[in-house]
């Protein structure tokens, strides 16, 4: 039997260094310009829906997300704009400082949930629209075909790009075209309210709704995870930031590993990276961990640069 030997973990930064806008500042620019589309088309805050109910239009949904994410991510981390906490950022959010009086917060919360219901449509048509034709292929990756891919990228980089065995990979939170793509916030246990008002109850619903059920996502891809065990010597770590959230299925992997296996980071950042090693070592890691760099190569004739992995 064909014995798998490496695993890499790919992250978003692995599609950043292929050159496509899959960050999620890029998906706020999605939304600004969906923002932008739809208020053309309508000037008023409610638009009629099917059975002749009234909801928010793309122009409010889209305005009202980026105005919660920008205040909270200003609260937290001090970084309005910075959506690279994107996920984190969303079991932080303060529902209730968009209603100001107890008449309002019925409908609020009503407001609050068709608009958060609406987020995982808006990232779906965004991941859709990413062009793969645009993506500058790294040379030399992967180091070994018969290699196992953990992907927690939603495009299909890795079978487009570099024909990798769908079979190899798994994309644990889903992949473009798949009825539903996994993102969201580890769960806090965190609420802001003092009574059960019907607003309220509808937040409870949207906070619920934008957890990332990883245990699930584990459970689904179980057999894919079953096949990282004691015969992997290498783990590849690209683009991944090792988000909480994430976690779990980093603990899975290293119960599964032996200690002789050794674990690579790509070193993006000196401090983040470090931040990784420490969660790794956390999780019960014992192997070796070694950090390695990508360079950027370009030929003779001075041509257009290519990205090129070494380790």
């Amino acid at each position: 039997m064909y014995m798998n030997s490496t695993l890499y973990i790919i992250g978003n930064g692995f599609d950043l260094a292929n050159k496509l806008p899959t960050s999620y500042e890029d998906f706020r620019k999605y939304l600004i310009k969906k923002s932008k589309e739809s208020q053309k088309e309508h000037n008023n805050f409610f638009v009629i829906q099917k059975k002749g109910k009234l909801a928010p239009d793309d122009f409010q949904n889209a305005t009202l997300m980026i105005r919660m994410i920008d205040s909270a991510l200003a609260r937290v981390y001090h970084k309005k704009q910075d959506w690279r906490y994107f996920e984190d950022i969303l079991g932080r959010l303060k529902y209730e400082d968009i209603w100001k009086d107890e008449s309002k917060n019925a409908m609020n919360g009503v407001i609050i949930h068709i608009t958060f219901t609406r987020l995982r449509d808006y990232f779906k048509e965004w991941i859709s629209n990413i062009d793969l034709k645009q993506a500058r292929q790294i040379n030399g990756f992967p180091q070994k075909s018969n290699a196992l891919f953990l992907s927690f990228n939603y495009t299909a980089v890795l079978e487009t790009i570099y024909h990798v065995l769908s079979n190899n990979i798994c994309h644990v939170h889903g992949v473009c075209g798949d009825t539903e793509l996994i993102f969201g916030h580890k769960d806090l246990g965190e609420r802001n309210f003092k009574n059960e008002t019907d607003a309220e109850r509808q937040v409870a619903i949207v906070r619920e709704m934008l957890l990332k059920d990883t245990e699930a996502c584990y459970s689904e891809h179980y057999d894919f995870f079953n096949r990282i065990n004691k015969q992997i010597k290498e783990v590849v770590s690209i683009g991944f930031s090792y988000a909480d959230v994430d976690m779990y299925y980093i603990d899975k992997i290293i119960k599964n590993v032996g200690n002789d296996t050794i674990w690579y980071l790509h070193m993006y950042n000196f401090k983040d990276t470090m931040c990784f090693k420490h969660k790794i070592r956390k999780c019960g890691f014992r192997g070796k961990i070694k950090m390695f760099k990508n360079i950027e190569c370009s030929n003779d004739q001075g041509e257009e640069t290519k990205n090129c992995w070494k380790k």
